[in-house]
């Protein structure tokens, strides 16, 4: 016969109350977790799937030079606050000129380059407030990504300057790939929906991948350029 334990109705609505009291400081730190959590949305995703699945598909072309022109460049859409970064083979950090700070290559990459999704948190934060990125892929080939080296902030890319590369007959500089959906400088309308320009380089046991938002006649007299340089090899 088991044994009952009377409780005083004091006793059983101080119980209650605990319990309410529980559940709720548990459902306010969960409401604090989401608030603070970077979310991103799907466009954004399906749209960095679409670069990398045409990337991929432009990497298997076999000529030295290929890119997507003729193609009037490529849809692309990231939403304020996301942040397209392209990591190189050879190099572990990218340096976002945007925020000053060092993006390092992400566990998932495995010493390869690729491209990732990260959520700006604050300052864009890659260093202070590291977190882990939203999605990346990751390619076999020995990529270097390259963005324009326009100095300014103009068209969200915000990576600082790289080396020099002599890719196509004379010494150019290009800067890290950081593609923000939000403008660096303030006052400048976000990134919203473009075209992306993708152009793939191929030089020995490299192959450069330089993305820039699409603009006809500045595009069209860099190709011009470049097939000259290509017949003269």
């Amino acid at each position: 016969m088991g044994v009952g334990i009377d409780l005083p109705p004091v006793a059983i609505i101080g119980l209650l109350v605990g319990v309410f009291l529980i559940v709720g400081v548990v459902a306010f730190g969960m409401g604090i977790v989401k608030l603070f959590t970077p979310v991103i949305d799907e466009g954004s995703i399906n749209n960095f799937n679409g670069l990398v699945n045409e990337i991929r598909s432009i990497l298997e072309n076999q000529d030295v030079f290929v890119s997507n022109f003729k193609e009037s460049g490529r849809p692309f859409y990231l939403m304020d606050g996301v942040i397209l970064v392209g990591y190189d083979y050879d190099k572990d950090k990218q340096h976002a000129a945007c925020s000053d700070e060092t993006a390092t290559k992400p566990s998932q990459l495995l010493n390869k380059a690729g491209l990732c999704l990260h959520v700006e948190d604050n300052a864009n934060n890659f260093d202070e407030d590291k977190q882990e990125p939203i999605q990346c892929f990751a390619f076999d080939e020995n990529i270097i990504f390259l963005a324009p080296n326009d100095k300014e902030y103009y068209g969200g890319f915000g990576g600082s300057e790289k080396f020099a590369i002599n890719a196509y007959g004379k010494q150019e500089t290009y800067e890290d790939l950081f593609l923000y959906g939000s403008e660096c400088d303030i006052g400048e309308p976000d990134l919203g929906s473009t075209r992306l320009y993708i152009e793939r380089f191929k030089r020995g046991d490299e192959i450069y991948i330089y993305l820039q938002e699409f603009d006809e006649g500045s595009i069209s007299e860099r190709i011009d350029r470049i097939d000259k340089y290509l017949k003269q090899l």
